[in-house]
């Protein structure tokens, strides 16, 4: 899910996970949709009319409750990040971007995270908001550093607790990694 502004920058707004309902701001909410979606990955998807949707939930209270704990998680992730990208500086931003998807698409892989999406030094830039210049130095001092491998647009995360050090937040919903 992304927004392209009025002066071409592109900002990545949330990767959905296996599973998830979209435009949820729309079939809930009545909120116009007016952001991009993009397959980053070969996927599935099922359309439902907005009304069968409403009924299914409102028929359904156990998947109600369970699309609401992931909409907060996903709100309270979102507002940790957003913490980040206001205040941090460019190593921190990108620090705080691949720690979030470590946490949320990580797979354990003998030392270290794969991120399971394939990204390129314009998708960490897009969900950073950060140049992309900027962001493939980062990139590269990351990798020189150890604490990455960007391999064929995967990245794999050696050192979690170095990235959740950098972002120095108050909240610090980082601390573990919850690998899938």
């Amino acid at each position: 899910m992304f927004k392209i502004f009025e002066n071409g920058k592109e900002l990545t707004i949330n990767i959905f996970k296996p599973g998830s309902y979209f435009p949820m701001l729309w079939a809930i909410g009545n909120i116009s949709n007016d952001y991009y979606y993009q397959a980053i990955t070969a996927v599935e998807v099922f359309r439902t009319p907005k009304e069968d949707l409403l009924t299914f939930l409102n028929h359904h209270p156990d998947e109600l409750m369970s699309l609401t704990r992931r909409i907060l998680s996903g709100l309270d992730k979102l507002i940790v990040n957003m913490q980040v990208l206001l205040n941090g500086d460019a190593d921190k931003k990108i620090s705080s971007i691949l720690t979030y998807l470590a946490r949320n698409l990580g797979e354990k892989k003998e030392n270290t995270i794969c991120i399971s999406v394939p990204l390129t030094h314009q998708d960490v830039a897009n969900y950073s908001g950060v140049s992309r210049e900027t962001t493939s130095l980062i990139l590269k001092k990351m990798e020189i550093n150890r604490q990455i491998i960007f391999n064929k647009h995967f990245i794999e995360i050696y050192s979690i607790n170095g990235f959740t050090q950098k972002q120095n937040t108050e909240k610090d919903n980082y601390s573990e990694i919850n690998v899938v």
